[in-house]
């Protein structure tokens, strides 16, 4: 399944609009909302306070006269011609779209302003209402005085113009501030981003084999982490490849000596006529032969064990019952040896780790112990558990090891000097490398002073029983 790729300075700008777009929408909602009831409580006070004025000015004198036809208010004639928002010396073109009139109770209109209709501007009813007279939506006010009906209207356009200006008004400098917003956030998220497009650059210039670690002139501090473990990663590369090059090499120079060996033993088979000496020659081939094997083997152990550092399945193991186990296999082997092995555990040895490597590590132990000690001999083992560790110790009877040797015995196809004993070089260091994964520590020490060997494993207990 294939990773999905995506921009991250185009998500954050998309992001950032979708936001503003909801922010600014709910902005204009409420500011619409809120003009919209500000001006109808301004546009209702004023309709009734020019209702009442026309009561007091006009709606009483009406009262008393007799009109055979209404009187009309004229308004001034350039108010037509002047601009729809601009005013004229005599006043407003919005005069056109304001209106009153006065009706007797009896039905008669007694008089209106021009710009009123002739039929009702809204029903003869104290109060405020909506009412449609020739197409067009008023908003009136209605009051009685006495045998008279003041009515006081403005068309519904000029407060709803309003509305939509003041809102356009509000919204307009957050529109334009919004986009000039986008714009240089747009603008920062190019500049902050610029150290990951550098990073690409750099990763995509480098050669191939290049392992060198990754730097840039200027790292943010939130790039920092991902340069830091990409540098370690590069390391861990590095000394992967570092050893698996030491690997090859050493195991090139150590199978070089028991190969040389088995084919110069071939020669002198070969050469020498049969009988006694073409029989030895042979044996020492085969002997020869073993050695490479077990070299091989060595270095496949070895391998395998570096390379699956971190990566085995772990699970809770009984460290006294994989020694018990692998005293069973080989003591048929250090019989034949004339060496005896005993085992002593206390405890409940448990430690969280691969069985095969634990096999491995004890495997190791005693087979360096049989290889090093005395025949006949004794090689003892012991696997205790002391509060939060588990230690396991090997010992035999042989030559003690020197102080010098005791820190070098660990580095792979390091051999004591001056021993009699053929090995790999690879036993101990594989016991080092399994110890190490799991956590713990291995050691040597003199099993008694001056004389045979004993090496000290510690590792973790497991948390829970097995």
């Amino acid at each position: 399944m294939s990773a999905r790729v995506y921009s991250i300075r185009s998500r954050m700008l998309w992001s950032l609009l979708v936001s503003m777009l909801v922010i600014l929408g709910s902005l204009g909602y409420l500011s619409t909302a809120v003009t919209q009831e500000e001006t109808e409580e301004i546009f209702s006070a004023r309709l009734a306070t020019s209702a009442r004025v026309l009561e007091s000015l006009l709606a009483r004198q009406l009262e008393k006269a007799t009109l055979a036809s209404p009187i009309i208010i004229e308004l001034p004639e350039d108010i037509g011609s002047a601009g729809a928002h601009k005013p004229a010396e005599s006043g407003h073109p919005y005069e056109n779209k304001i209106a009153f009139q006065v009706w007797r109770v009896d039905g008669p209109m007694l008089a209106r302003s021009s710009s009123a209709p002739s039929e009702p501007l809204g029903p003869l009813v104290p109060g405020f209402h909506e009412h449609r007279a020739e197409s067009a939506l008023w908003k009136v006010f209605a009051l009685r005085s006495g045998e008279v009906w003041v009515l006081a209207a403005e068309k519904d356009e000029v407060q709803q113009e309003m509305i939509d200006e003041i809102t356009l008004t509000i919204i307009s400098p957050l529109l334009v501030g919004g986009l000039a917003l986008l714009l240089v956030v747009n603008l920062i998220a190019l500049r902050a981003l610029r150290p990951v497009e550098a990073l690409a650059v750099n990763l995509s210039n480098r050669e191939p084999t290049s392992l060198r670690p990754v730097s840039l002139p200027d790292t943010p501090e939130e790039l920092r982490p991902v340069i830091s473990e990409l540098n370690a990663l590069l390391g861990r590369v590095e000394e992967a490849f570092s050893r698996e090059q030491r690997l090859l090499d050493s195991a090139a120079h150590e199978l070089r000596t028991p190969i040389s060996a088995v084919q110069l033993h071939l020669q002198n088979a070969l050469n020498a006529g049969p009988g006694r000496d073409q029989q030895a020659s042979l044996l020492e081939a085969l002997e020869a032969s073993r050695r490479a094997t077990k070299l091989a083997q060595q270095l496949l152990v070895y391998s395998r064990v570096s390379a699956s550092a971190g990566m085995e399945t772990r699970t809770n193991v009984a460290l006294d019952a994989v020694c018990s186990d692998l005293v069973g296999v080989l003591g048929p082997l250090l019989e034949g040896r004339q060496q005896r092995v005993e085992l002593q555990s206390s405890g409940l040895p448990v430690v969280y780790a691969e069985r095969g490597k634990l096999e491995s590590l004890v495997r190791n132990l005693v087979e360096n112990a049989a290889l090093y000690g005395v025949q006949p001999g004794l090689i003892e083992l012991s696997v205790i558990q002391t509060g939060d560790e588990v230690i396991l110790t090997v010992s035999n009877d042989g030559d003690a090891i020197p102080e010098r040797e005791k820190a070098r015995i660990f580095i792979p196809y390091y051999r004591v000097a001056g021993h009699a004993a053929f090995g790999s070089g690879l036993g101990l260091s594989i016991v080092n490398e399994i110890a190490g994964q799991l956590g713990g520590t291995v050691r040597v020490e003199d099993r008694t002073p001056g004389s045979g060997a004993r090496f000290v494993v510690t590792l973790p207990a497991a948390k829970e029983p097995a």
